[in-house]
């Protein structure tokens, strides 16, 4: 199972609209997911936290570039790492993934 953690504030999709847009993705196999207040270079941030069966580091960089994400944080349970994927047009600062920011179910 994947973990994903998909900033709202600057996303022109909502929560409705994010969990449709992966559930068109019948191989994600979106299983559940809420909205929870997250932390995103220092300033508070709503933030889409779903539970996935499946999903690429491909996958998500085009998952950015539609929801307009510097970028995506993931982890996996199987193998417990989280990584941040940056979107490939980002050309700011990158941080490494850091436990204490991301958010499960």
């Amino acid at each position: 199972m994947i973990t994903i953690n998909i900033g709202l504030n600057n996303n022109p999709l909502n929560l409705e609209q994010v969990a449709k847009l992966l559930n068109q993705f019948k191989l994600f196999g979106l299983n559940d997911y809420a909205e929870k207040l997250g932390e995103y270079v220092g300033a508070d941030e709503p933030t889409f936290v779903g539970e996935l069966d499946f999903i690429t580091a491909n996958h998500v960089e085009a998952l950015c570039e539609i929801m307009t994400q510097d970028c995506i944080a993931i982890y996996n349970h199987d193998t417990e790492v989280g990584e941040l994927v940056y979107n490939p047009l980002y050309e700011g600062d990158k941080y490494t993934f850091d436990p204490k920011y991301f958010l499960f179910l």
